[in-house]
């Protein structure tokens, strides 16, 4: 080969008649094909091992036409041709029609010449694989998360398979009807390509023929994913033409919405005062039904439209279905039938009128704007919404048949802000109204007791967040009641066309006000979804559990699924501007979509028994559809462990990444199970906890107890993580866990107690005359607690290191009406801190040390800062300055990366352990005094290791380090005592290569396992001689064996069991 001809991908394509090729692509842009010869057929009778050669073989062919260098390819086999793909740097894929004649002809070599070649371009990201699944049909997996599947003749996408998230999607398998993909979050998902390729490209697949008398997949191990189908168009009467039917525009005038009624039933309402009911053809060979509901007395346009369907007691069909509708002129009809009692009728047409309907005018001079219908309501009560934020509720006449009587106005709620209300829920056990408005605001309204029956109530505002979605319109309210398992208060879903899903907490407020506040305690953007619009078949957000998110992204219809972690469904209809009505209800029989464009209802449904992504053969149904969970799609930049174990034994980390994410590790405990031994096919389960607030990153993570006095064998452990992101911008959150009464896996509950957004907000609209400190951010954060969550005292001291050289104390008090408080500034580096630690002394006082990015190291003494901001209630002016009580100049040569302070003896030592850029270790014994701080001993260990050290650790006894050279190394903390001087060493113990790339981050877990998995890294830290080291406090200790684990983050996360002997600290003093 020549030697330019540097390669990195390889393809070989077998057969049983011929000698095999071998395909490989080049830095140069070129790809080579070669053909083995003196291998004969594969497997046959012929076939023999050829001699090594050392002469370079020339290429058979050398195909050309890539303009950057080729990173994979792939064979397929056809029956005289064969083909082969590749994908580039120059983000196109060519497929290459080879004719197996010239391949196996004696006079094959030479260029591509008059080879049939098809390119199919991807611009919107580079292509790190692709995969034939037939002559032509290929799919490719690109940078942007995503895995298309082309037809690769005309270039043309055929779909977009999501549902990878972070820096890229790296890799594809096909194994019969199956693909699977990989990608930079760790997650492995298998799609069914025969839900996602369209019917017409199956047999150029070769996918395996449905069969069509099998019974359906059961619901509980396949969870009913769906998938499109060709859409049909729909209007007035049908032409057939071919698999699509369409039909001319009825008289009834133009589409003025759409509403999704019950199943299979959408309500449309005209510009010319009519409202349709379709029934929705249920195959392709049914037509659909029609019929007309209501029609307008005076003709006007109908703008706005409400369904409900209720149970009641004595319909044998089980449904009653409320409708409202509102016109132009503010008057609204409302009207009531039994559907399901007319789809079981055989005797006569499927869809009839109904019995009788009431109007009157709700608020007059074209001022009506919505008409809303509330399932906890019930049927008998209505509200509509005006122009300027008006909402009047009526109370409608009891009885099924309401041709006669006027609705009671009851009660009038107004807006504040005067804008238009979108939509609302209600929870009658509360009594609250909560809505949302076209600028994005949520409002609570109250009602008290008795008073919707004592005449006309004008409803309170309880409580309201302006601008909860970014001055975008609010899509969706839904109101959990206050006996939603764990929760005391009513919770509130909102949702709006910022991106954003919030679950709100409804509090009392302790200070004088409405009464109420909201206070959020959960907030994302679903992946995939700009203008989320509904989810159903869900509980509580922040579980991965079965709910499913619906809306839009650009022109397409995207549903995504939570349990899956996935897109389950896109499909272009032309946005949210346009009428449009869905069912994505994991619980009915079908996903149904119908959308108007150019006068044509288009209806695009899915048989909800065809998964679209399936899971796991032996997977049961709560592991999801994913082959493995996702983690950080990009590097991992911070982490932190939890101060004590889980109520069942297990450990907690938590992780932050460069992808904005938050995530939380669980690791098995020591508890066996009853079958005997450890059950270890839980180890390290991933979940996300947030993303982080505008987009920012987080820089370090802080987690504190927040139930400090609890029993160590209490149900419910409770922890609060702070995260200090980029742009100055804080978080809080409340990670609790409780164990399972049933005995399965300890149940989590995450909520957000507390964000603050960056001082120039997130989105700045305009970077003119902005200075550089507008990207300040933090650099790390270490604190302490006091208080408890339970006893509503918990307050959280922060130490805040800002970019551009400034520290501050900050204090946290969740449920207070401004709980970030800026208390101080800490004084005395002159360059930005990089690193520090905080550490308790055996009298309680808590001290801290931070190192800079020019060497030094300062110590602080905490506790009589926290003890002055404790009665602050307000920033104070100026903000208070503090000095440190200890300053060791030029520690190490360059920044100071990682830092470790733990609390020796009983006489108020601590132990001070540094890494730095000069690939150094700096140890410390500090001697802690009220008066003065003096450092007793140091000593630096230079070349600790052969790159730059990321990440330390030390209780005093036992030290690690790792660096960016991947090494894990343990030393022995050798303290000694010779009269009145104290020395200090570092013995180096052991060393392990761990498989994290670039290692950002080391922690230690709180405890560790007993039965250890053989998988998993050990680090034993033993001399040549196979004695144990012990460390050394002055004189020797009986030393008791205990092992700890340490927790590695960067290009992946990695845990390491360090096996060590200890010392006894009793009675042991400096």
């Amino acid at each position: 080969m020549p030697e330019e001809a540097a390669w990195s991908p390889f393809s070989c394509l077998h057969s049983q008649e011929a000698e095999p090729l071998v395909a490989a692509g080049t830095i140069l842009y070129d790809v080579l094909i070669w053909k083995v010869v003196g291998c004969g057929a594969l497997g046959g009778e012929g076939a023999r091992t050829p001699r090594h050669a050392e002469s370079a073989v020339e290429p058979l062919l050398r195909l050309r036409g890539h303009r950057g260098s080729i990173f994979a390819l792939d064979w397929w086999l056809g029956e005289s041709v064969a083909t082969l793909a590749s994908v580039s740097d120059d983000r196109t894929m060519r497929c290459w029609t080879l004719p197996l004649k010239r391949l196996r002809g004696p006079s094959a070599a030479g260029d591509e010449g008059d080879l049939e070649c098809a390119v199919i371009p991807c611009q919107s990201a580079r292509l790190w694989d692709c995969k034939l699944l037939g002559a032509s049909v290929a799919a490719t997996a690109g940078e942007d998360c995503s895995a298309r599947l082309w037809d690769a003749r005309c270039g043309r996408q055929l779909a977009v398979l999501q549902g990878h998230q972070g820096r890229s999607l790296w890799c594809l398998a096909r194994r019969g009807g199956l693909m699977a993909t990989g990608g930079a979050d760790g997650s492995i998902k298998l799609w069914d390509l025969a839900q996602w390729l369209p019917s017409s490209f199956h047999a150029a697949a070769r996918l395996p023929e449905p069969d069509r008398h099998a019974p359906a997949r059961d619901a509980t191990a396949s969870l009913t994913l769906p998938t499109s189908c060709p859409p049909w168009e729909l209007a007035g009467g049908l032409a057939s033409t071919g698999s699509r039917q369409e039909a001319k525009s009825t008289s009834s005038g133009a589409v003025r919405g759409l509403t999704y009624a019950r199943d299979s039933m959408v309500l449309v309402h005209t510009d010319r005062g009519r409202l349709h009911l379709l029934g929705l053809p249920r195959s392709k060979a049914e037509p659909p039904r029609w019929a007309t509901l209501y029609t307008s007395p005076h003709g006007r346009p109908l703008t706005c439209c409400s369904a409900l369907c209720r149970r009641m007691a004595g319909d044998r069909a089980g449904g009653v279905d409320a409708i409202a509708v509102g016109d132009a002129a503010g008057a609204v009809a409302v009207l009531r039938l039994n559907i399901g009692e007319v789809e079981t009728s055989e005797d006569r047409d499927p869809l009839g009128a109904p019995a009788g309907a009431i109007e009157w005018e709700a608020h007059p001079g074209r001022l009506l704007l919505d008409v809303f219908w509330c399932g906890s309501l019930g049927t008998g009560d209505v509200l509509t919404a005006s122009v300027c934020g008006e909402l009047r509720w009526w109370r409608l006449p009891e009885g099924q048949a309401i041709g006669g009587g006027r609705p009671l106005l009851v009660a009038t709620a107004t807006s504040p802000f005067s804008k238009r209300i979108r939509c609302i829920d209600a929870d009658p056990s509360s009594r609250i109204l909560v809505a949302g408005d076209q600028k994005g605001n949520v409002l609570v309204f109250k009602w008290p007791a008795e008073a919707l029956s004592q005449g006309t109530a004008s409803l309170d505002l309880a409580a309201c967040c302006q601008g909860a979605h970014r001055e975008e319109a609010v899509t969706r309210v839904v109101v959990r009641p206050a006996a939603a398992p764990g929760h005391e208060s009513p919770l509130v879903v909102t949702m709006g066309r910022d991106g954003a899903v919030h679950q709100w907490q409804l509090r009392t407020d302790d200070g004088s006000g409405p009464g109420l506040r909201l206070e959020r305690c959960w907030s994302r953007k679903v992946p995939g979804i700009k203008s989320p619009e509904g989810l159903c078949g869900g509980n509580l957000l922040g579980r991965s559990d079965g709910t499913r998110f619906y809306g839009f992204h650009a022109a397409d219809f995207v549903v995504w699924s939570e349990a899956d972690d996935a897109e389950l469904m896109r499909i272009p209809c032309g946005g949210w501007r346009r009428p449009w009505a869905a069912n994505a209800d994991p619980s009915s029989a079908r996903l149904e979509l119908v959308s108007c464009k150019d006068d044509r209802l288009h209806v695009h449904w899915a048989e909800q028994s065809s998964p679209m992504v399936v899971a796991e053969p032996a997977a049961s149904s709560a592991a999801g559809r994913a082959l493995r969970p996702r983690f950080h799609g990009r590097e991992v930049l911070c982490s932190a462990a939890t101060p004590r174990a889980l109520p069942d034994g297990s450990i907690l980390a938590v992780t932050g990444s460069e992808d904005c994410s938050i995530f939380q590790i669980r690791l098995p405990g020591d508890r066996p199970r009853d079958g005997g031994g450890t059950d270890w096919d839980g180890l390290c389960k991933a979940s996300e906890v947030c993303k982080c607030i505008g987009g920012t990153v987080p820089r370090s993570l802080v987690v504190l107890d927040g139930e400090p006095g609890a029993h160590p064998g209490s149900s419910k452990t409770s922890f609060v993580l702070v995260s200090a992101n980029s742009k100055e911008a804080l978080e809080a959150w409340s990670l609790d866990w409780s164990l399972d009464p049933s005995g399965g896996e300890p149940i989590a509950e995450r909520r957000l107690l507390s964000a603050k957004e960056p001082p120039r907000g997130l989105r700045p609209s305009s970077t003119a005359g902005l200075h550089f400190d507008m990207e300040l951010r933090h650099l790390c954060a270490v604190g302490f607690a006091r208080g408890s969550l339970s006893a509503g005292d918990f307050r959280a001291f922060l130490v805040l290191a800002l970019s551009d050289a400034r520290i501050k104390l900050a204090v946290f008090r969740p449920g207070a009406l401004a709980p970030w408080l800026m208390a101080g500034e800490l004084q005395g580096h002159r360059s930005p801190v990089l690193s520090a630690s905080v550490a308790a002394t055996e009298g309680g006082q808590q001290i801290a040390f931070t190192g800079s990015s020019d060497g030094c190291i300062a110590g602080w003494e905490l506790s009589e800062m926290a003890d002055a901001a404790e009665e602050l209630l307000e920033p104070p002016v100026p903000a208070p300055v503090y000095k440190p009580r200890l300053f060791l100049q030029a520690a190490h040569a360059s920044g100071v990366n990682a830092l470790s302070a733990a609390s020796v003896g009983s006489g108020g030592t601590a132990f001070v352990l540094s890494g730095g850029d000069d690939q150094s270790l700096h140890a410390s014994l500090i001697s802690i005094a009220r008066d003065a701080w003096r450092a007793v001993d140091m000593v630096s260990l230079q070349g600790a290791h052969h790159s730059a050290v990321r990440g330390v650790w030390t209780d005093g006894t036992l030290a690690l380090s790792v660096g960016l050279d991947q090494r894990l190394r343990s030393w022995a903390v050798q303290i000694t005592s010779d009269r009145d001087q104290v020395k200090i060493a570092l013995q180096p113990m052991a060393v392990l290569t761990v498989d994290v790339l670039e290692p950002a981050c080391l922690e230690v877990l709180p405890c560790g396992f007993r039965n250890i998995d053989k998988s998993f890294p050990t680090l034993e830290t033993r001399e040549e001689n196979g004695q144990n080291r012990s460390s050394k406090i002055c004189n020797e200790e009986p030393c008791t064996k205990r092992n700890i684990h340490a927790f590695i983050g960067g290009r992946g996360v990695q845990f390491v069991e360090v096996l060590h002997a200890a010392p006894s600290l009793t009675n042991s003093s400096v």
